[in-house]
């Protein structure tokens, strides 16, 4: 199998893992899915990316939309802004009714590159003005999710402990955390379909 087709396969597996429906364990693996996408040295993805367009297959840069909104939860070490489901567009919309105005969704949602996802604060502290704490991106939440819950050890474990927003999320919020990582999923899923629609088409995808 090459390296096209481990893109396709992991982009699919991604969206059994993320899924709505999905388990708390399918949510957890999500992250370990993520990371070898995105994340490890040699991410799969970039490479699959400028593999697909040094063959001319697709040339569009692969595009994110997030949503902005978040929950506060209290826990026993304190309160944390959790992105929750509405990190998804798609989620984001019937949550806080926006279906019932024209382009409402819009000042509700972000876009950028996967980097610019990756980025984005997935937790934040209840007072940011304190400092003392800072916020975890969902890259940081992919990598706790992988590392420490789903066992993922490819290069060189962290030897710092988690941040503690997401000490304080997972004691506080456990279920919303799983929903971000479903969220996650769903956002690389849909800005990857059109390259993994691209190889199919190609005759590149699994069995091809």
């Amino acid at each position: 199998m090459d390296l096209v087709s481990i893109f396709v396969e992991t982009v699919e597996d991604l969206r059994l893992r993320s899924s709505l429906t999905s388990t708390s364990y399918d949510a957890i693996q999500a992250g370990g899915l993520m990371r070898r996408l995105l994340i490890d040295g040699g991410a799969v993805a970039d490479r699959a990316t400028k593999e697909l367009r040094e063959r001319g297959w697709y040339q569009r840069k692969p595009v994110c939309v997030w949503g902005t909104a978040a929950v506060l939860r209290t826990g026993p070490r304190g309160s944390v802004w959790v992105s929750k489901e509405q990190l998804d567009p798609a989620l984001l919309e019937p949550l806080f009714n926006l279906d019932r105005a024209p382009d409402a969704l819009e000042g509700w949602v972000m876009r950028g590159s996967v980097k610019d996802l990756l980025k984005v604060a997935v937790l934040q502290p209840d007072h940011p003005e304190v400092g003392a704490i800072p916020s975890v991106t969902a890259q940081q939440l992919i990598q706790h999710f992988a590392i420490v819950l789903g066992g993922v050890h490819h290069g060189a474990r962290p030897r710092t402990p988690p941040p503690e927003l997401i000490l304080r999320a997972v004691e506080a919020a456990m279920p919303e955390l799983l929903w971000v990582m479903r969220a996650l999923g769903r956002i690389v899923v849909r800005a990857y379909e059109p390259l993994v629609c691209a190889a199919i088409v190609k005759g590149h995808g699994p069995g091809g």
